[in-house]
């Protein structure tokens, strides 16, 4: 399954007390993740939000690996399911014949 995720940057706890430490580990788990097909791609926006297209089993995968992110105490995310476009568009063919 593959999932849309747009984060927004929020305050929700106290900051790290080393903040390069923190960076380079959301880096290297953001990798990690791409290294290993789990994300196929990731943007940050300026404001500190961003975008990712993970590839997951299950709704709870999704939210053990959001969970796991070093980052997450920080964003806010929504999900969003993705349908390859070549089933979408066949199954709408299919089901007006």
């Amino acid at each position: 399954m593959k999932f849309l995720i747009i984060s927004e940057r929020v305050g929700r706890v106290p900051p790290p007390e080393d903040w390069r430490a923190f960076f380079k580990a959301c880096k290297e788990h953001l990798n990690a993740l791409l290294a290993d097909g789990s994300l196929d791609c990731v943007y940050i926006t300026p404001d500190g939000g961003g975008m990712a297209i993970a590839n997951v089993g299950s709704h709870e995968e999704l939210w053990e690996r959001m969970e796991a992110f070093p980052g997450s105490p920080f964003l806010k995310h929504k999900f969003y399911p993705l349908l390859d476009h070549n089933h979408y568009y066949d199954t709408l063919a299919a089901s007006v014949q």
